[in-house]
């Protein structure tokens, strides 16, 4: 693998580093964090090798993998866009390792294939990472990363003949677009090339472009960013009728600001809507009005408007000040007793999704905020998706449950009922299984809910296996999804439990409320999420080794405390307390499962998972819990470490890859608790 002098040099470092000293300092761990060393090249494919083996080696792995290959067999709906007249549609079938973008038009009776990401990387080293459409519907931008490096290139395709136009940019993940009415260009945003910021701040200084198709994109205008917070993250959205830029500015994932250009000035000079607020804005724009979801000074989230035909004013001064005594501000659905997470314009009502204990509603209400209507969707659920916009009352929503495959529905903003348009069809039969909400108080008194799934006739015995499934995300959403593959541990007596709760300490006691009410007991209780999920998880898991037999964390978040120097981490710092702050070095540590570790403690088996890439979390915090873990327990249980060579998250990885991830997931859970 590596000529025989770095050979030499890696097991020398690897044997020194198998004689730790008795309690290893998380800060020593820091040499794992550069992934391009040779050293740390050897370390990690020497752990995932052993790793494989050992998962390879588990009883009845074929045969479960065979399972999960019929039940991921019925396709996924992963996403949808309403452009004009056409409805675009991402969605994998049966046989496709990445899923394809398909469109619909009003009249036509059935939809085309616009995009084939297959086709585009028959090898599937090259995924679909982000689409755009323009107003119309014509032309189509897009971004395919290469799975082995993490680079993402802009591509333009035309819809009607699914040609690619020349034009090419690098650089740009999750780069979205905002289509200028005419289609001579768009607006997205990149990062900065090499050279042109130090090599360690790459993955920041995302700024926005204006592309002009046909042109060298070397010479791309740069309209936004230009000397703002290397941190900063923006995103570009098009009023429906191009007349408006929004620019909405992520700071981590708990605050937002919002920018506006009026495109029919002839410039790109942007007016604050709203800046320097802790709280979340996220806007939609109809006519010249700007809607507004914001949790600022109401946690369960409000809708505000504000309208540019009157004259603008800066906003954002007064930090305290409610949303609709801004300048110009009014409110339009107030604060109520549900969350609300997401909102529409179709026609002229706003289709607001909100999270009642978990489950998705959602109602309409006139541009006044009186409320008409709730739209019927089959429920307990999630609402995964909505498109709409403001010159029609059609809108569409993807929706679905543990228990309910993902539906496309096609729903008016003026009636109650919905229509399917397309829905996914399960290779098991979903009525042997049951959905339950239940509550619990945590130990500091709050009221905490919790959902569980399973095959009907679970008994309290104290002998279900059992997962508890820590969401990951910014709150709120809802939890009930449609995993297919969950139905190979429900088919096997598995519970799944889901705490509605980002909280390590929620998770954690979540847990003993399991036991307590003798769903399960400790030698078969396992903690699992992904990324920021994965924090709370493993701080449960490494607090309370009591509680939980085994642990799965996929790309998680593990040192807060090194969250600047890996990156992108520098992006979350503002989630936390910054470390320069008196007293937060010690919070941080808390909140870190890398620095809850200690010396001699009988920990639960883990299996951590990283890509060897990742635009959300560097992989060096699975590598470095991975080693302490190792290095400190004394219960004798593996801790396997993973590196998947051809991701940074699963989204548009090869079928055939994740199923191999599902096989070794499941396999390793049901080996460590104890099922047939």
């Amino acid at each position: 693998m590596f000529p025989p002098l770095l050979a030499c040099a890696a097991w020398a470092c690897a044997a020194a580093w198998a004689a730790p000293p008795p309690a290893p300092d998380p800060g020593l761990l820091s040499w794992l964090e550069d992934g391009r060393a040779p050293m740390v090249e050897w370390w990690s494919v020497d752990a995932d090798a052993k790793a494989e083996a050992a998962l390879q080696a588990l009883p009845g792995r074929r045969m479960l993998r065979k399972r999960l290959a019929q039940l991921m067999g019925g396709g996924s709906i992963e996403g949808i866009e309403l452009r004009g007249e056409r409805l675009f549609v991402l969605k994998r079938s049966r046989r496709d390792l990445q899923p394809k973008l398909f469109v619909r038009d009003r009249d036509a009776e059935f939809p085309h294939l616009a995009l084939d990401p297959n086709a585009i990387s028959r090898d599937g080293t090259w995924a679909l990472d982000w689409w755009s459409p323009s107003l119309d519907g014509a032309l189509l931008a897009y971004g395919m990363t290469d799975l082995r490096s993490g680079e993402s290139v802009v591509r333009v395709r035309d819809v009607d003949s699914a040609l690619d136009l020349p034009d090419r940019i690098p650089r740009a993940p999750q780069a979205g677009a905002a289509w200028a009415a005419d289609r001579t260009g768009f607006f997205y945003a990149r990062l900065p090339k090499p050279g042109e910021v130090p090599d360690a701040e790459l993955a920041y200084h995302r700024r926005v472009y204006f592309h002009r198709l046909g042109t060298d994109p070397l010479n791309d205008h740069l309209v936004f960013g230009a000397g703002r917070a290397k941190e900063d993250w923006p995103e570009v959205r098009m009023s429906p009728d191009g007349h408006y830029l929004l620019v909405t500015v992520r700071q981590g994932s708990r605050r937002t600001e919002l920018y506006v250009s009026d495109l029919r000035a002839k410039t790109t000079d942007f007016a604050t809507v709203v800046a320097g607020v802790d709280a979340r804005f996220e806007g939609r724009f109809g006519g010249d009005t700007l809607y507004i979801l914001t949790d600022e000074d109401a946690p369960a989230g409000l809708v505000a408007a504000t309208d540019f035909r009157k004259p603008f004013r800066v906003l954002g001064a007064k930090i305290k000040a409610r949303a609709w005594r801004r300048p110009n501000w009014r409110e339009v659905v107030a604060e109520g007793p549900f969350t609300l997470a997401d909102f529409e314009v179709a026609g002229s009502r706003l289709v607001v999704h909100a999270v009642e204990r978990g489950v998705s509603r959602l109602s309409v209400y006139d541009l006044e905020g009186t409320a008409l209507r709730e739209i019927a969707l089959p429920g307990p659920g999630s609402v995964q998706d909505l498109a709409g916009r403001p010159d029609s009352d059609v809108f569409y929503a993807l929706q679905e449950s543990f228990f309910q495959p993902t539906a496309l529905y096609r729903c008016s903003s003026e009636a109650s009922a919905a229509s399917v348009v397309e829905a996914l069809l399960s290779a098991a039969d979903l009525a042997h299984f049951e959905l339950r909400r239940e509550a619990f108080l945590s130990r500091d008194g709050t009221a905490v809910g919790l959902m569980l799934a399973f095959k009907k006739g679970l008994r309290k015995d104290r002998n279900a296996p059992t997962i508890v499934l820590a969401s990951g995300g910014p709150l709120p959403r809802p939890a009930p999804v449609y995993a297919p593959h969950l139905l190979a541990w429900f088919e096997k007596g598995g519970l799944l439990a889901v705490p509605l709760t980002d909280r390590a300490l929620d998770i954690e006691d979540a847990g003993r409320w399991l036991v307590a009410k003798e769903y399960t007991r400790p030698e078969r209780l396992a903690v699992a999420a992904v990324g920021r999920g994965a924090l709370a998880a493993g701080v449960a898991a490494v607090r309370a080794p009591e509680v939980f037999r085994a642990a799965v964390l996929l790309s998680p978040l593990t040192d807060l405390l090194g969250l600047e120097r890996m990156a992108p981490g520098a992006r979350w710092v503002r989630d936390f307390d910054l470390p320069e702050i008196p007293g937060s070095a010690a919070r941080l540590a808390e909140l870190s499962p890398l620095h809850r570790v200690e010396q001699g403690v009988p920990y639960p088996a883990f299996l951590v998972s990283a890509g060897s890439w990742d635009q959300e979390v560097h992989p060096a915090h699975s590598r470095k819990l991975a080693a302490r873990l190792q290095a400190c327990s004394s219960s004798g249980r593996p801790v396997l470490l993973r590196v998947r060579a051809r991701a940074g998250s699963r989204r548009g990885r090869p079928l055939d890859a994740v199923l191999d991830e599902l096989a070794d997931q499941y396999g390793f859970l049901m080996g460590q608790l104890g099922m047939p």
